[in-house]
């Protein structure tokens, strides 16, 4: 099977999360990144000792939309 290298990443969850990991080559020699946190599906998996997900960003997403349709129906409700 092929994986995309650019579009995968690795995470590590455990006890040793923190210690530098060897980069892990594909079939075709192209590495895959580490990195501090992945979004999967739209939910944004953490690296931790234990498996965590982080909501923080559904949160701003769903303030900013309420932000935009109450600035605009906000005021025009407020005229009548």
């Amino acid at each position: 099977m092929l994986i995309n290298a650019k579009k995968s990443y690795c995470i590590r969850i455990g006890p040793r999360f923190k210690i530098d990991c060897h980069p892990l080559v594909t079939k075709d020699n192209r590495e895959l990144k580490w990195c501090g946190s992945i979004r999967y599906l739209g939910v944004f998996i953490t690296s931790d000792t234990v498996f965590q997900c982080s909501v923080s960003h559904n949160k701003q997403a769903t303030y900013r939309a309420f932000n935009a349709i109450f600035g605009k129906v906000g005021r025009a409700a407020q005229l009548k």
